[in-house]
């Protein structure tokens, strides 16, 4: 049935409509109610301009003329549209063809609407894919650290160019930019230094090179960089400024230093670079060559090759220098696998505010922590330490995500004593006893105002009153750790939380590394470095101890197991209070 808004006196004509099945209006209905045409005599326009409807411009009206008036003298009249004119002399055959077709025109109207929505809804979602793909693919070619390309990207890239030399006979140079003694920055000063030396010598190149030019990072200390169309000369002097800057960077007491290897590829030569690993073999000796001679730059000429040749066990070069780097990029995507694993915070700034230090002892390491949403009012909370640290330990830390995501989200067990011992089952299952994994597990209840738990051995959390820096340790004596007993006897405790509340969760690693450094000589000591550096936000407060960590230690930073700490404030029940 169509919703018709009927402003004339002819009677005949509103009967026979409202005989066939029109619905016919009065202005004060049709306030309410979808309408579809308007028919409105020459005598009541002027009711049609009263109307209150935002979309009274857009229905489709049909104008009965009373008098022999002309249509365009009574158009130059009206302020709004008529797509119809029923004439004096029309019969009753022209006034329903003339009604049917503008039926027909709203619904042709309303489709092309619907078709023109649909497409535009169509290619917003084409375009979120498009910046969807953009982003992984950015995210599959980026290295995280550096924030430049990596390894992969740069061997296609290589590769290209090779092909544009063959093809269109355009000369490139490609150089391979080494950070001296980062291995041993790393072990003297800590990762997170080295991580520092390998940002700034990322930015320096970058704003040396051109917009043309690319940059990556082909493992932990070495560097590539890719000069399209270019000539000898300024490649060399390219390079040059790059030495220079770096050189005259300092981080800490740091003075950086760099060698360099490059070559420039030409149709001449091109025979000798059939492939992109050809390039890689010999940037390697290159460098290699540079070290070995204490030279900044080497590049690829007969009488460097031949002086290469002559050293002893140089052949083998290539080969260790390129197993060394897979090494490195299988550690480098497991870091960022693990690092992935971990909550982000845009994905849990209604629900909890939190702040983490995570510090993985050589790469990668088994302190894992994790939330998980139980139901609208419950938010779990999973910290743990495998026993151990690199490698063997972080094996197992997808398996304790799959666990504890198949207890919570799928078999609805989310209680602490229930939860902790069935995890126990599942890692002497996996585990055959071979690890441990020291866990505490709990929830917040927020509308009840509780923090439910039960602990498996490690650490106890310390809830801090952050307005009256009141710390108090949630667990007195130890308790079993995961793995190790199928006996093991789990208990539910649960404490009060409230909006000035925060959890501190941390691994044993921080407080060995303090004892290790004559920071501290027993709990009090720590517990006293926890109070001073509370803060409000939980990202200053973990921030605050790693600064007091740097201070204390200076340069001598040294790591022998992972460092995990975890602050949870507690105002997410603010909304309830």
């Amino acid at each position: 049935m169509k919703n018709i808004l009927f402003l004339s006196d002819n009677d005949f004509l509103k009967n026979y409509l409202s005989g066939i099945g029109f619905n016919l209006l009065s202005i004060s209905e049709c306030k309410k109610n979808n309408l579809d045409l308007i028919i409105v005599s020459e005598k009541r326009i002027d009711e049609v301009e009263r109307i209150e409807r935002k979309d009274i411009n857009d229905i489709h009206k049909i104008l009965l003329l009373d008098t022999y008036t002309k249509v365009d003298e009574i158009k130059s009249k009206i302020l709004f549209p008529i797509d119809y004119f029923i004439l004096k002399d029309d019969n009753l055959d022209e006034i329903l063809k003339k009604i049917d077709n503008s039926i027909e025109l709203i619904k042709i109207k309303k489709e092309k609407k619907f078709l023109l929505d649909t497409i535009k809804e169509l290619n917003d979602i084409n375009n979120r894919l498009i910046r969807k793909s953009q982003t992984l693919e950015d995210e599959l070619n980026t290295d995280e650290l550096a924030n430049v390309y990596n390894r992969n990207f740069l061997i296609k890239r290589l590769q290209e160019e090779l092909e544009r030399v063959k093809r269109h006979d355009r000369n490139f140079a490609v150089a391979i930019i080494d950070i001296r003694e980062l291995k041993v920055i790393n072990k003297k000063y800590g990762y997170l230094i080295g991580d520092e030396v390998i940002k700034k010598v990322s930015k320096i190149t970058s704003e040396t090179i051109r917009n043309s030019d690319v940059l990556g990072r082909l493992s932990g200390n070495i560097f590539m960089v890719i000069l399209p169309e270019i000539i000898e000369k300024y490649a060399v002097k390219v390079i040059e400024r790059i030495i220079n800057k770096v050189e005259l960077t300092k981080i800490k007491d740091i003075n950086l230093s760099v060698n360099c290897g490059f070559v420039l590829i030409k149709k001449d030569n091109i025979e000798e670079f059939s492939e992109s690993n050809k390039i890689l073999n010999i940037l390697n000796k290159l460098i290699y060559y540079s070290k070995k001679i204490d030279q900044k730059i080497v590049e690829y000429k007969d009488e460097n090759m031949n002086a290469i040749e002559e050293i002893e066990n140089i052949v083998g070069l290539d080969e260790v220098e390129e197993e060394h780097n897979v090494l490195w990029e299988e550690l480098n995507k497991s870091k960022k696998f693990i690092k992935n694993l971990l909550p982000k915070y845009d994905d849990w700034s209604e629900k909890i505010n939190f702040g983490h230090l995570y510090l993985p002892f050589n790469f990668i390491g088994g302190d894992f922590f994790d939330f998980i949403e139980i139901d609208e009012d419950k938010t779990a909370i999973i910290f743990c330490d495998v026993s151990g640290h690199g490698v063997s330990s972080a094996l197992y830390i997808t398996s304790i995500k799959y666990i504890f995501k198949d207890l919570i989200v799928e078999k609805k067990i989310y209680e602490p004593e229930m939860v902790l011992d069935e995890f126990n089952k599942r890692i002497l299952e996996i585990s055959k006893g071979a690890v441990f994994v020291v866990t505490t597990y709990g929830y917040i209840d927020r509308k009840n105002k509780k923090f439910v738990f039960g602990f498996g051995g490690g650490t106890s959390p310390i809830k801090i009153d952050v307005k009256e820096k009141k710390m108090e340790n949630l667990v007195e004596d130890g308790g079993f750790a995961i793995g190790l007993f199928e006996e093991a006897y789990f208990e539910r405790k649960e404490i009060e939380i409230g909006m000035d509340d925060m959890i501190l969760f941390y691994s044993d690693g921080i407080y060995e590394f303090l004892i290790e450094n004559n920071i501290v000589e027993d709990d009090k000591q720590f517990y006293d470095i926890v109070k001073n550096s509370i803060d409000n936000e939980p990202d200053k407060f973990i921030g605050n101890i790693y600064k007091f960590m740097q201070e204390k230690t200076d340069k001598d930073i040294d790591f022998n197991d992972d460092i995990t700490l975890l602050a949870v404030r507690c105002n997410i029940c603010k909304n309830d209070m």
